[in-house]
């Protein structure tokens, strides 16, 4: 396996795996976004290749306001962390943290933070497993007007 930052060349496949994680997005939305994140300096992809195909990827941020219970500013932020499910629980996805976790520190971070949604256990239990502590619970309500 080999684990190395994404960058342009990468868009495509980079793109296939979030429509993985994040289905109801668009590819052109996707795409428009990604290309956007690929030119900061504040983003940050690593992607895991296995022999010739893309079989992971992490999106790491630094955040500059708020992030929950953080101690300080910047945080370091996982905003998005998937793994093709033939290769889960095999050290993939810790790899990718670690990545990330180097990234944050050499841009001034003292913390990284994630979130997952209420009703993913297995995003939870990653996070707990990866040396996370849980920071609150909160649940989003919308209405429409």
């Amino acid at each position: 396996m080999e684990i190395f930052k994404g960058t342009m060349n990468q868009l495509d496949a980079l793109v296939d795996l979030e429509l993985e994680l994040w289905p109801h997005d668009t590819r052109d939305q996707l795409l428009e976004k990604t290309q956007e994140q690929l030119h900061s300096a504040d983003h940050v992809f690593y992607m895991i290749k296995q022999e010739r195909s893309f079989i992971a990827f992490i999106h790491t941020s630094i955040r500059k306001g708020y992030v929950e219970r953080a101690a300080a500013s910047p945080t370091g932020y996982i905003e998005g962390i998937y793994v093709k499910p033939d290769f889960r629980r095999k050290g993939v996805a810790q790899n990718l943290v670690e990545a990330a976790e180097l990234w944050a520190k050499a841009k001034g971070c003292k913390q990284i933070g994630s979130d997952t949604e209420l009703s993913n256990q297995p995003g939870y239990s990653f996070h707990i497993e990866a040396g996370f502590h849980e920071a609150n619970r909160t649940i989003s309500f919308i209405k429409d007007l």
